[in-house]
């Protein structure tokens, strides 16, 4: 009979929460195939996690907690593995997709660009943005993450303005 409300728990956190799971994902890894992994890898732990939740904690707070751990227990794990075996092709030898010029086209690009500089960002502060652009208050967010609410809301607004520094500067360069 437990296994029954695991799976059912399980299922009404996929459709409740597999945006926040998928949105990790693509903050942790850059290749659509990576995040695939990723997503699944979150999925598996979360699914492992079930019979753990005690309902504490709300339960998206519960799936933000495991998807992050997994996320950056992915990453530390996925950058050791490149390390030993090293890039198929080297960035260089790769060409570059042609745009067309229209305004989406310019509207993915800049978006390309700042998701490239949040995957550029340490670990916590990654979490804090997909926290934040989740629409978590400073208080769900440092729920989640351990902080205090000061923390952060001043952790946020620095990695903003780096954020905004880092995409303008790579525009004018």
């Amino acid at each position: 009979m437990a296994q029954d409300a695991n799976k059912s728990t399980f299922r009404q956190w996929l459709t409740d929460y597999g945006g926040i799971m998928l949105r990790i994902a693509r903050s942790f890894a850059s290749r659509p195939e990576d995040q695939d992994e990723l997503f699944q890898e979150i999925a598996l732990r979360l699914w492992s996690s079930v019979p753990s939740f005690r309902g504490e904690a709300q339960a998206s707070t519960w799936v933000y907690r495991v998807s992050l751990n997994t996320a950056l227990t992915w990453q530390r794990t996925e950058r050791r593995r490149r390390r030993r075996h090293g890039p198929l092709l080297a960035p260089d030898e790769m060409e570059a997709p042609q745009g067309d010029g229209s305004e989406k086209a310019v509207r993915q690009g800049m978006l390309g660009r700042i998701c490239q500089q949040v995957r550029l960002r340490p670990p916590v502060d990654r979490a804090l943005m997909v926290l934040h652009l989740d629409g978590m208050s400073y208080r769900e967010i440092a729920g989640v993450l351990g902080l205090s609410e000061s923390n952060a809301g001043a952790k946020l607004s620095r990695i903003r303005k780096r954020l905004a520094e880092a995409v303008k500067g790579e525009h004018d360069g």
